[in-house]
């Protein structure tokens, strides 16, 4: 594979007489190396010939001579610079970012960091000191409320090249139960003058003042939430919101969700699905955890989506059935709480303590809004949009997901029993238990779902 080689020699003129500044090689290309105190890699092509079996054979390195007037001089070769190529395989990149006091970290984010602390950022190379400062920009994106906004934030950063280690303070303090953004960008270079190949970005939450309203976010989805009245929990502390406890939890053993779900599944039927599934744990400014009941309740809000009328995820769930509900973590088992309210995307309901809660949705047995139609049929009529047509059918909308409609005669005689399938309406033919369709005249419907009963009337006419 052919290579270019790059040589760049600044030259300036000073009365004790020339100094050599060196620059930085693109990472991955060969480079030149005087095999002294300073090595010089960039800039005048010396043509394709410098191949990857050069590497290790001796080279005459020339360089343009520039005065301090910036005049360049001709190429000259310099045999007392005479060197070796080699492959370049270091890269500037960030390696960690962690507070000096925080309580957690996950998911890339330093959590529960102290207002006092500083943020430190340890590097695989030795970084260029101002080039770090210049390329790195604090930012404010949350507040204790879950405001969303984006401010910059005065801060100032100290560098040690020993540690290859930075420290980042805001000239403020970080602010209680705020959400912050370090970035670096590309524009910061190691010793060598290597870019990082990418911007890093460190995400970080303060420790909460829990004498004032919080509203904390879960870590991952920014659609859970728990608000947090003042004085609800002691002193100051984290509150941890972790929204996918089954495959990465903080606390709880993750085989006690699954345990739990098979049983809803066993015990509740076939919809018994728990959905938007997450943990919440407090934690003092120690590190203990907080597990008394509030002294004033929360409210916790889980996010649901739909798909075709139905909860995703689900076995066709229905959303007005849903509730939140909690895990009794000794018995492993989903306990639907107490009050819940649904809303067209959310479910909120008040919380006495942190655990484990989920979105579950029993079937429907709800017969109150039952209702057949067209009423009355006529299907030889000409207004099939009003009277219905013979293919069409009696239609009863708003049906549980599982019990019977059954049509009688005006003198109780059973006509015809129709088992629900969980679908959100039901078509009856207008025939008998037979296949024969039935007279013209007044029927009696009954809709049943476990002890859930409703009755009404319809007509036929032909």
């Amino acid at each position: 594979m052919t290579f270019w080689l790059y040589i760049y020699v600044v030259m300036k003129c000073f009365a004790a007489g020339l100094a050599l500044a060196w620059w930085l090689c693109a990472p991955g290309r060969l480079w030149a190396s005087s095999g002294g105190s300073f090595d010089i890699p960039r800039s005048l092509p010396l043509g394709p010939g410098a191949l990857a079996s050069d590497a290790g054979n001796v080279w005459l390195l020339a360089a343009a001579a520039q005065s301090a007037g910036g005049l360049a001089s001709s190429t000259q070769t310099f045999s007392n610079l005479s060197g070796y190529l080699i492959f370049r395989s270091s890269y500037a990149a960030v390696i960690l970012a962690q507070a000096a006091r925080q309580l957690k970290s996950r998911d890339g984010w330093s959590l529960g960091v102290s207002t006092a602390s500083e943020i430190g950022l340890s590097f695989a190379t030795p970084m260029a000191t101002g080039t770090l400062a210049n390329a790195t920009t604090v930012y404010w994106v949350g507040d204790r409320l879950g405001n969303v906004f984006s401010s910059t934030v005065a801060f100032s950063l100290g560098y040690d090249p020993g540690l290859q280690a930075a420290s980042i303070a805001p000239a403020a303090g970080w602010g209680w139960g705020n959400t912050y953004q370090i970035v670096v960008g590309t524009g910061a270079l190691d010793a060598d003058f290597n870019a990082l190949p990418s911007s890093y970005t460190a995400n970080l939450l303060t420790l909460m003042d829990f004498s004032q309203r919080n509203v904390v976010k879960a870590v991952g989805n920014a659609a859970m939430r728990v608000d947090v009245a003042s004085s609800a929990l002691p002193g100051t502390g984290l509150i941890l919101f972790v929204s996918d406890p089954a495959a990465a939890p903080d606390r709880i053993n993750p085989a006690q969700i699954q345990t739990a779900n098979a049983k809803a599944l066993s015990n509740l039927g076939p919809r018994a699905q728990a959905v938007s599934i997450a943990e919440l744990n407090a934690y003092d400014e120690q590190g203990a955890l907080l597990n008394a009941d509030f002294s004033v309740p929360v409210m916790l809000s889980l996010p649901y989506a739909t798909s075709n009328g139905y909860v995703s995820g689900t076995a066709q769930a229905r959303p007005k059935n849903l509730a939140a509900w909690v895990l009794n973590e000794p018995a492993s088992l989903w306990v639907k709480l107490p009050v819940s309210s649904v809303g067209s995307a959310q479910v909120t309901a008040p919380l006495k303590h942190f655990s484990v809660y989920g979105l579950m949705a029993l079937q429907d047995q709800d017969v109150s809004q039952v209702y057949p139609f067209p009423v009355p049929w006529r299907p030889f009529a000409d207004n099939p949009s009003r009277y219905g047509t013979l293919s069409g059918g009696i239609t009863f909308a708003n049906v549980p997901q599982t019990g019977t409609i059954k049509i009688y005669t005006v003198g109780g005689e059973l006509v015809r029993e129709l088992h629900l399938d969980g679908s959100p309406t039901m078509v009856w033919d207008g025939k008998n238990a037979l296949g024969a369709y039935v007279a013209g005249e007044v029927y009696l419907w009954v809709t049943q779902s476990g002890s859930n009963r409703k009755a009404g009337k319809l007509m036929i006419v032909r």
